[in-house]
């Protein structure tokens, strides 16, 4: 019987002991560059567009068909670094600030519509991306095509659309690059208008980040 307690309160001591690990935090990365590719002006860069007064970097997409002939569409080029030996790569996006726009053919109360995301093949962009050396390139630069899907929300928490590979680092050492496009999986008829300022978090943790960004190291 005093043989069976000591080795319950062996047991009890043990277990009282153990540390309770606490969930390892994951890293996060921002955009690096943000390029709107605009189909009608094929070999533009348009780098890291702006939004309203204070300048907050957008991303932006829109769909123009007033006329068969002069169709165009916007879609959005995202960049990500992330350190070299990283790993599980995730790429979520959220609209927790509530400042998602959307207008179809004038109507700004529109449902937001599906988009999708192409991925690239790790670090195939390092410089300037325009409409055709993204979504025309000879060889390939796009991956997946089909790579995620989503329909974001007005006022959406952070959501997962996909997770992958971490970049490897460059030849040079340099951090991976991670890149992507966004664009609506339909077009339809008419005129649309996408747009979700991005942020970053603060320090004091006062202002939530908004937008789209990668988490790895989870």
């Amino acid at each position: 019987m005093h043989s069976s307690f000591a080795i319950l309160l062996s047991a009890l001591a043990i277990a009282t002991a153990s540390p309770t690990l606490a969930p390892r935090a994951c890293a996060t990365s921002f955009p690096n560059s943000l390029y709107t590719l605009n189909s009608a002006h094929p070999d533009e860069s348009l780098y890291m567009p702006f939004s309203g007064p204070f300048e907050l970097p957008q991303l932006s997409l829109s769909h123009q068909d007033d006329a068969a002939s002069n169709a165009q569409d916007n879609l959005q080029y995202i960049d990500f670094t992330i350190p070299p030996g990283s790993y599980g790569c995730e790429l979520k996006i959220t609209d927790q600030a509530n400042q998602l726009s959307f207008d179809y053919n004038g109507d700004t109360s529109a449902s937001p519509p599906a988009l999708n995301v192409q991925a690239l093949f790790p670090n195939a962009m390092l410089g300037d991306a325009t409409y055709n050396n993204i979504m025309n390139a000879t060889p390939p630069v796009i991956a997946a095509s089909q790579w995620g899907a989503l329909t974001l929300a007005r006022g959406a928490p952070p959501m997962a659309i996909n997770s992958m590979p971490c970049p490897v680092a460059m030849a040079d050492g340099e951090h991976g690059h991670a890149q992507f496009v966004l664009q609506f999986a339909q077009t339809g008829a008419g005129n649309s208008t996408w747009v979700l300022p991005q942020w970053t978090e603060d320090a004091a943790g006062v202002q939530t980040c908004n937008g789209i960004y990668m988490t790895y190291n989870c």
